[in-house]
């Protein structure tokens, strides 16, 4: 997979540092033949959307390359655990309203499929260098 920042979405303030965010949520959106360029264009309106409602959680895009069963767009989003998570995913989809909803039935019309996975950060089994 492949990251995208261009088409990721970063706060200015985000809401939780990076060492908190240890509960990852991933959603596999498989995209119908054909209607990448389309599919982009949604990535960039949801962006724009969290923009305009100063969401203080981001998220990142991943794009599936080699390997992966493609058009395959991955959205990674965060949490300190999972009741955080979900706490501020219903929060923020009560701040994207009625604007989410119609966005989310413009980005399905697109899908061929939609997977949902979760995990845990686990900064035991992880490198990060220190900077000096």
């Amino acid at each position: 997979i492949i990251f995208s920042r261009k088409l990721s979405y970063f706060p200015e303030k985000p809401r939780l540092k990076p060492e908190e965010e240890n509960y990852n949520y991933w959603v596999f959106t498989y995209v119908k033949i054909g209607k990448t360029k389309e599919f982009v264009e949604i990535i960039k309106k949801w962006k724009n959307l969290y923009e305009s409602k100063n969401i203080s959680d981001g998220y990142s895009i991943y794009i599936g390359d080699f390997g992966t069963e493609q058009p395959l767009y991955i959205w990674q989003l965060t949490g300190k655990n999972e009741v955080d998570f979900w706490t501020q995913n219903n929060s923020i989809n009560e701040m994207l309203g009625d604007k989410g909803k119609a966005l989310w039935q413009e980005t399905s019309k697109l899908l061929r499929k939609v997977e949902y996975k979760d995990g845990w950060y686990r900064p035991e089994f992880s490198y990060k260098p220190v900077n000096k």
